[in-house]
C-alpha cells in the first residue's frame, strides 16, 4: 500500500514538472513566452503600441515621454520618409519578440513607423494584426507566374497604411511598416 502511494506521488511530481517543460518547448506559445522571458531577463525592452491608433501628430518629443525607458538614438537622415528618424532595440513588441523599432518624422510629424520583428513569429504577427485591425488585403508585388512570386499583405487605420509580406524567404528581412497617409 506504502509503494503504490509513493508511486503516486512520483507520478504526480513527474507529471507537475514535465508537463510545464513539454508547453514551453514543444508549443508556439510556449516558445514566444519563453523567448520574451530570456529576452525580458537578458535586460531588452518591451513596446505596447496600438498600430490602429498610432496617428501624424505624433513627435519626436511625444515618443521620449511615451517611451522613456526605450534607448532612443535619434538622428538627422535624409530619405524619402523625412528628415529624422529615431530608432530602439527592444526585446519585445505587444508580446512578440522583435529586434528594433524606428520612426521616422518630417517637420516633427511622424512619417513611418518601421519595426523589425523576428521571424520565427511572423504567423504569429500576422495573426495579432488580423485581431486587431481584421482581414488584410492581399497586394500581389510580381506576377503570379513570375519564379518567387511574393505578395504583401496591407492593412488600412485611420491615420495609415499597415504592409508586410505575407510570407519571408531566406533573404527577406522580416518587418513591417506604417506608413502615414499624408506621405
Amino acid at each position: 500500500m506504502a509503494t503504490k502511494r509513493n508511486l503516486h506521488k512520483t507520478f504526480l511530481l513527474t507529471l507537475l514538472v514535465i508537463t510545464p517543460l513539454w508547453w514551453l518547448l514543444m508549443t508556439e506559445d510556449g516558445q514566444r513566452r519563453a523567448d520574451a522571458a530570456l529576452l525580458w531577463l537578458s535586460g531588452d525592452k518591451s513596446i505596447e503600441l496600438n498600430l490602429e491608433a498610432l496617428d501624424t501628430q505624433l513627435s519626436e518629443e511625444e515618443l521620449r515621454k511615451v517611451y522613456p525607458d526605450l534607448p532612443w538614438q535619434c538622428q538627422a537622415a535624409h530619405t524619402r520618409f523625412g528628415d529624422r528618424v529615431c530608432s530602439s532595440p527592444i526585446g519585445t513588441y505587444n508580446g512578440l519578440p522583435a529586434r528594433m523599432i524606428s520612426l521616422f518624422f518630417a517637420d516633427d510629424r511622424i512619417t513611418v513607423l518601421k519595426l523589425d520583428y523576428r521571424e520565427p513569429y511572423h504567423a504569429q504577427l500576422i495573426h495579432q494584426l488580423e485581431q486587431q485591425l481584421g482581414q488584410p488585403l492581399v497586394v500581389p508585388v510580381t506576377p503570379s507566374d513570375a519564379p518567387g512570386s511574393a505578395s504583401l499583405l496591407k492593412w488600412s487605420t485611420p491615420h495609415g497604411t499597415l504592409v508586410m509580406k505575407q510570407a519571408l524567404e531566406e533573404q527577406d528581412e522580416p518587418a513591417l511598416l506604417w506608413l502615414a497617409t499624408r506621405l
